[in-house]
């Protein structure tokens, strides 16, 4: 199963993935820096 995003700057598709987080077995400051990191690329 893969989780994908249609992402823009008008919407908080990226907001989703840190709410699914726990399903993934991820840390929360591990997702949180991984979505700051997705946002800088996309939105730059």
């Amino acid at each position: 199963m893969e989780l994908k995003l249609n992402n823009s700057e008008s919407d908080n598709a990226l907001d989703l993935v840190l709410e699914v987080t726990p399903f993934f077995r991820s840390y929360q400051q591990q997702a949180q820096q991984t979505t700051k990191e997705v946002r800088e690329v996309i939105f730059t």
